[in-house]
């Protein structure tokens, strides 16, 4: 837990998963029923010991595709204050984690709110009736349980969680005699690649193949990048493995 202090054991919402959803929910919550008689007491648990969801395993050099006033939480702008590029900032890893962990601050210190991190959550119940329940937290870092009585709802912020490349092996078969295959966040470590393959043309692929340009300096000619739009595996590995000894899969 990143506090240190024992879990809560009771709230009226429990929100699992620490991400951009997670966050917003929580934020937007707070904001909008802190008026109220009852102000509800908000549990944000997540598996990581900071907000920040999938940025806090993203590679070093990712950054938005979007200007950063659009993203974030409500109350909270990303976009520097007074930046005469504000409209076109766009957030770093290590800005958007900064972000977060401001917004984790700010929320525990106006509402009854709480981040737990370094923890598992088991969805089945272990007790309760009616729109009550009892969960457990699991600890990472110890085998130590918390049990926690949820009096309204169990908010589940993981739907959209991606699998990423460095926790998910590649979904194709390689010699690895032949071919390294490496995900997106160790290129800056790799030093031996001459010619690169990059396999995927989404955000992570277009900002590998623009750190291998920008900052890697790899010429164009040792680059090839595969994207499978009507491109089959078997003809993937036919060029992965015909021409190119280090790959970064995405």
């Amino acid at each position: 837990m990143t506090t240190g202090d024992e879990s809560p054991s009771a709230c009226d919402y429990l929100v699992i998963g620490a991400g951009a959803t997670g966050m917003a929910f929580c934020d937007t919550l707070l904001h909008h029923t802190s008026t109220s008689s009852t102000p509800p007491t908000v549990v944000l648990a997540d598996k990581h010991d900071r907000p920040g969801g999938h940025w806090n395993d993203s590679y070093s050099f990712v950054a938005l595709h979007q200007p950063s006033r659009g993203y974030g939480v409500e109350s909270e702008r990303l976009e520097p204050v007074g930046d005469p590029n504000a409209d076109t900032h766009r957030g770093t890893r290590d800005e958007i984690l900064d972000y977060y962990s401001a917004v984790q601050q700010k929320l525990e210190s106006r509402f009854n709110f709480r981040f737990v991190g370094g923890t598992w959550f088991d969805m089945n119940q272990l007790g309760g009736s009616g729109s009550e329940g009892v969960y457990q937290l699991q600890s990472q870092s110890s085998d130590g349980a918390t049990s926690i009585r949820v009096r309204k709802r169990v908010v589940d912020a993981r739907y959209l969680e991606p699998d990423l490349p460095v926790f998910v092996g590649p979904k194709f078969t390689y010699d690895d005699a032949v071919v390294k295959c490496i995900p997106v966040n160790e290129l800056p470590i790799v030093k031996s690649g001459k010619h690169y393959v990059v396999i995927g043309g989404g955000k992570t692929g277009m900002d590998a193949i623009t750190y291998l340009q920008t900052e890697a300096k790899v010429a164009p000619s040792n680059v090839t990048w595969v994207v499978s739009d009507g491109v089959s595996i078997k003809q993937q590995r036919s060029v992965i493995h015909a021409h190119i000894p280090v790959t970064s899969h995405f």
